[in-house]
């Protein structure tokens, strides 16, 4: 239902994944097919319509509390120095931020609904593209 909504775009399953949960159905966002409108005016744009989304998580790799743990005197007891700062040098996750940055979520909850249902999820973001000049 959302192939020919532009700029929203459904996760695919990793290569080899066989199966999902949808507990959280992941959907790209690209706000240049929005005229820059921000995935959090895009959001509140669909709530509006009565859509539940949410724009889900934050880079957990950048947390302060794993700076706190890594610098804490139990994991200086576990790791070596070196160990530590290999750690810290992986730590950069440019996918990881992306998909924070623009991906938003749809509940399960909203998931089970009728097929009619689940077709009012697609005709409010038609709706939200077809006024996005209205959104900025």
């Amino acid at each position: 239902l959302l192939e020919d909504i532009p700029g929203v775009r459904p996760a695919k399953k990793s290569p080899g994944a066989t199966l999902s949960t949808y507990y959280l159905y992941m959907v790209d966002y690209d706000s240049a097919e929005y005229n820059g409108i921000s995935r959090g005016r895009y959001l509140e744009a669909l709530r509006k319509e009565g859509i539940p989304a949410g724009g889900g998580y934050v880079p957990l790799n950048k947390e302060p509390i794993v700076e706190k743990m890594l610098n804490s005197r139990a994991y200086k007891r576990l790791y070596s120095e070196e160990r530590l700062k290999a750690y810290w040098e992986k730590n950069h996750c440019p996918n990881n931020d992306k998909v924070c940055e623009r991906a938003f979520w749809l509940s399960h909850e909203v998931l089970e609904g009728s097929k009619d249902d689940v077709e009012q999820i697609a005709q409010a973001m038609r709706k939200v593209y077809h006024n996005r000049e209205a959104l900025g």
